[in-house]
């Protein structure tokens, strides 16, 4: 198979995927679709609405990601995001590095729950693809903050009689990665939102 690199990437959370050094399209006959399964979860000691009211805030309304340097369009034209969404793209050095449009598929304030589906524009991304869906499950004297995620994407296609081990090396060590860094992001969460007053 070809060399991989191990890039990070973020919807709402980043994820680190395997991307070909050569890709130039969603399907091919020299690609195969693959898809990798996240799950991240930390306990908050804070009141249920202020951890909800700041990781909406983050996430679905994309206030994370313009503080990470993207410009935001809200879809406003989109039908599709009838619950909310955005455009947003990354440019260094005059060059894109990251495009996605982001639909909010769930909204669900009672619940302490919502969804987001981010389509990744750029070919390099292996046209991946990520329905991600976050709730607050209460605890004693706090939330169980939850997220689960489910990225799929184009790889190119392996040869050989190990060409399923090979897949499954590649699923599992980007797996492996992406969950290492949601853990990251689920302390700094963590850490963020029980320092908040209200």
């Amino acid at each position: 198979m070809k060399k991989y690199f191990l890039r990070l990437t973020s919807f709402c959370l980043m994820l680190m995927v395997f991307v070909p050094l050569s890709y130039a399209g969603e399907t091919s006959d020299q690609t195969i679709r693959v898809t990798f399964v996240n799950h991240a979860q930390i306990d908050i000691y804070q009141k249920p609405e202020i951890v909800w009211r700041h990781v909406k805030e983050q996430l679905a309304e994309g206030k994370g990601f313009v503080e990470q340097g993207f410009v935001l369009t809200p879809l406003d034209d989109d039908p599709a995001a009838f619950l909310g969404g955005y455009h947003m793209i990354q440019k260094k050095d005059g060059q894109v590095v990251d495009e996605r449009n982001a639909y909010v598929t769930e909204m669900d304030p009672e619940n302490y729950r919502f969804s987001i589906f981010a389509d990744y524009l750029p070919a390099a991304f292996g046209a991946l693809k990520v329905n991600a869906h976050y709730r607050l499950v209460p605890i004693e004297g706090g939330v169980r903050y939850e997220l689960d995620a489910y990225s799929r994407m184009s790889i190119p296609k392996p040869s050989g009689t190990d060409a399923k081990a090979q897949v499954a090396k590649i699923v599992q060590d980007t797996t492996k990665g992406a969950d290492a860094y949601l853990a990251n992001v689920m302390a700094d969460t963590k850490k963020v939102t029980e320092a908040l007053t209200k």
